[in-house]
C-alpha cells in the first residue's frame, strides 16, 4: 500500500513528459524546424525522457516478471511430463527387448528329442506363494491338448512336469518341490542318481542315492537319464556344487543348482509326445 502514492506520482509524470513531446513534435511539425520554445523544451527535457525511458523499462520488466514465472512452470512442467514420457518408453523398449531375446531363444531351442516331442510355448500366470510346494501355473490346458506329467523345461534347462490341468491352465511342478523326483545321470561320468527337490528355500536340489563308491565331484553336469516314462534323455538339469556322503556310508548326495532360473520364468516349454 505504500507504494501506490509513488507509483501515481510516476505515472503522473510520464503523462506530462508526454504531452508535452507530443506539443513539440505538434509545434515543429510544419516546416521541419522546431521553434525557439520548441528546441529549449527538446533540450530541458531530453535528461527527463531518457529517465522516463528507463522507468518505463523497469516497470515492464517488474509487471512482466510474473508472467514471466508462470511461462517458466509451464514449460519447466511440460519438460517434466516430456521427461516422465521418454523413461517410460525406454523402459517400454527394454520390457520388448527382454521379451523378445527370451521367445529368440525358446524359437531356436532344438533339443535331440525334437523328433520325439513337440513344443508349447506358455507363459506363466501364477506361483504358489508357500514355502512347501513349489508349482507355477501357466495359461495352457487341456483344450491345448496338454496333459499330466508332460515335461516343463525352457532353453536353458528343466523346469518340472505338468501336475494337473483345467481347459485353460495347468499347474506345473517344479523340480525343487519335494514331491519331485526325476531319473538323473552325471553327464560326464553317467553316474546314476535321482535329482529330488528340498525344502530348503534355496531353489537347489539334491542328487540322491548315488553309490559311496562312483566318482561324483563339484562341476559336473547333471541331465535327465530318460529313465522311466516321464523325461527323455538329456535335458540338462543343473550343475553340482557340492558333495556329502550320508550318514551310513552307503551312499553319497550332491547338491545341484538348477540351470533354468525357477524364481523368474515368465515362459515355459511343454515338451507333447508327438
Amino acid at each position: 500500500m505504500r507504494r501506490w502514492p509513488a507509483i501515481r506520482k510516476a505515472l503522473f509524470l510520464v503523462v506530462v513528459v508526454a504531452l508535452l513531446l507530443w506539443s513539440v513534435k505538434v509545434t515543429g511539425a510544419g516546416g521541419g524546424r522546431l521553434t525557439p520554445l520548441g528546441g529549449a523544451l527538446r533540450e530541458a527535457l531530453n535528461p527527463v525522457r531518457g529517465g522516463m525511458y528507463w522507468v518505463s523499462d523497469q516497470v515492464y520488466h517488474v509487471t512482466s516478471y510474473p508472467l514471466q514465472l508462470v511461462h517458466a512452470t509451464d514449460q519447466n512442467r511440460l519438460m517434466e511430463e516430456q521427461l516422465a514420457s521418454l523413461r517410460s518408453q525406454v523402459y517400454d523398449l527394454e520390457e520388448y527387448k527382454s521379451e523378445a531375446q527370451r521367445l529368440e531363444n525358446i524359437l531356436n531351442y532344438h533339443p535331440v528329442y525334437a523328433s520325439s516331442y513337440g513344443q508349447l510355448v506358455a507363459g506363466v500366470t501364477g506361483r504358489n506363494p508357500g514355502n512347501w510346494f513349489q508349482t507355477l501355473t501357466i495359461d495352457r490346458g487341456s483344450r491345448d491338448h496338454v496333459g499330466p506329467n508332460m515335461p516343463v523345461v525352457t532353453p536353458d534347462g528343466l523346469v518340472g512336469r505338468v501336475l494337473d490341468v483345467t481347459a485353460h491352465t495347468a499347474t506345473v511342478l517344479l523340480i525343487t518341490d519335494p514331491r519331485s523326483g526325476v531319473g538323473s545321470m552325471v553327464m560326464e561320468t553317467r553316474v546314476p542318481g535321482i535329482v529330488e527337490g528340498i525344502n530348503s528355500g534355496t531353489g537347489d536340489v539334491t542328487l540322491a542315492n548315488v553309490p559311496i563308491i562312483q566318482n561324483v565331484q563339484t562341476g559336473q553336469t547333471v541331465i535327465t537319464s530318460g529313465t522311466g516314462s516321464l523325461f527323455p534323455q538329456g535335458i540338462p538339469i543343473g550343475t553340482i556344487t557340492s558333495v556329502t556322503n550320508e550318514p551310513a556310508g552307503l551312499f553319497k548326495n550332491a547338491t545341484v543348482l538348477p540351470f533354468a532360473d525357477l524364481n523368474r520364468l515368465e515362459e515355459v516349454i511343454i515338451l507333447m509326445p508327438r
